[in-house]
């Protein structure tokens, strides 16, 4: 048995910020609902023009769909042809940044 006890402390980094860059995922506000049955349905607020792409992926990381986004505030998607199942929701941003949600099908 050691005699020494675990060292824990707290460390913030901050970074410098630059007023010419934003990050894509704070432009937007995307509303849903991570526990779906057939319909995943997602409320965007914001610049709806920086969403490049939009996915499904299982947990394996295989892409089971491709969702077409055309800027529209309310997005509806049919997801009742995949199993039930943990599944990402990953959202990829025009200036190559992306934001990956969790949701569970029922």
């Amino acid at each position: 048995m050691s005699d020494h006890l675990p060292i824990m402390m707290d460390v913030k980094i901050t970074l410098p910020g630059s007023n010419s860059i934003t990050k894509a995922d704070e432009l937007i506000d995307i509303q849903f609902n991570n526990l779906i049955e057939d319909e995943l349905r997602l409320k965007f607020n914001g610049q709806k023009n920086i969403v490049e792409s939009i996915y499904i992926v299982d947990i394996t990381g295989k892409r089971m769909r491709e969702i077409r986004y055309q800027q529209q505030e309310v997005l509806t998607e049919n997801l009742s042809n995949l199993k039930a199942g943990i599944y990402f929701l990953q959202l990829n941003f025009k200036n190559k940044r992306n934001r990956t949600e969790r949701i569970i099908k029922i």
